[in-house]
């Protein structure tokens, strides 16, 4: 059986007419609620997706430091979100609800594919370091933000 989270993914870089993307590698768990992951090489960096209980997440994988941080700490990093919309699409989870569902994908790959330029300028080698500095900057207030 596919793997639906890597259909969903390839369907969206397709529709965003991203190319290069180079699937790594996958794994999917049916009888586990459907949980699956996906690692692509994409624009320098490894995207890392992850579909957990029906909710998807997305990380970015440093290579030079195999650090990972996830997409809203990226975004904040390089100035596509500001930390109130961060922590305001955050919803406190509702047991009696179901899950929120997968984060959209589109919006996501949007940011990377708008941002291409903005991400190679930051993850250049001349500016990794300052930009694995405004990473963990922007984990730590995102992080103080949400959880006090």
């Amino acid at each position: 059986m596919k793997n639906p989270l890597v259909e969903t993914i390839e369907s969206e870089l397709a529709r965003l007419e991203i190319h290069g993307a180079k699937l790594i590698e996958e794994s999917y768990l049916p009888e586990s609620f459907g949980n699956a992951q996906a690692i692509y090489e994409l624009f320098g960096l490894q995207l890392h997706f992850v579909r957990d209980r029906g909710q998807d997440g997305v990380d970015v994988i440093v290579p030079e430091t195999k650090e990972s941080f996830i997409f809203e700490d990226v975004s904040l990093a390089l100035g596509w979100q500001q930390l109130d919309e961060v922590v305001n699409s955050h919803k406190k989870i509702d047991f009696d609800e179901p899950p929120p569902g997968p984060i959209a994908l589109k919006r996501v790959l949007g940011y990377f594919k708008n941002g291409l330029a903005d991400l190679q300028n930051a993850f250049s080698k001349g500016n990794i370091a300052v930009t694995l500095e405004r990473l963990r900057d922007a984990q730590a207030k995102r992080t103080k933000a949400m959880f006090g």
